[in-house]
């Protein structure tokens, strides 16, 4: 907190562009995202690095300023390679999609990094999207992808299990075996 508010004094007084980047990165260490979800565009337009990228991003997330975040990750992808977000930022906008209320967009997003990465994280997401939908057989697929997962939490095998209790009795049965 100290070097926050040190940082933000220096940046009050001279406004130094070059200062915002270790001012956002020291507020959102000292708890207030808000600062760095307040100064997200002008942190992105100005220092113009994947890095400014996350650090507005995390204060958005952290900030729930979803639709800002959004139209931050979308205006903002050409910092990337091929103009493409990594996974992290992908994931960040399926979630900032889903507190939108914006389901069929999370969807397709969630669907296409969990098909890319077979993380159990980006299935349990797609799982738990499918079922928002109202999709209980499209969730089937990633829910049988996580029960072959090492990497898939018991208490996920569990609830994807009752779940599925009468789509599928064979997935409950295992899921409950093997969590």
């Amino acid at each position: 907190k100290p070097l926050a508010d040190l940082l933000l004094r220096r940046w009050n007084e001279t406004h130094e562009t070059s200062e915002l980047l270790p001012l956002c990165q020291a507020k959102l260490n000292a708890g207030d995202p808000q600062f760095v979800a307040d100064h997200a565009q002008q942190l992105v337009a100005t220092i113009k690095s994947q890095e400014a990228m996350g650090i507005a991003v995390t204060g958005q997330m952290r900030s729930h300023a979803w639709r800002a975040c959004l139209e931050l990750l979308d205006g903002n992808a050409d910092l990337f390679p091929e103009g493409r977000l990594p996974v992290g930022l992908r994931r960040a906008r399926i979630v900032c999609e889903q507190n939108l209320g914006m389901l069929t967009a999370a969807l397709g997003d969630a669907e296409a990094l969990a098909t890319e990465s077979q993380e159990a994280a980006d299935l349990e997401r797609l799982f738990d999207l499918r079922v928002r939908a109202g999709n209980i057989k499209g969730a089937l697929g990633p829910a049988l992808t996580l029960l072959k997962n090492p990497g898939t939490r018991p208490e996920t095998l569990v609830r994807m299990g009752w779940i599925l209790r009468f789509e599928d009795q064979a997935f409950l049965s295992e899921a409950l075996r093997l969590a």
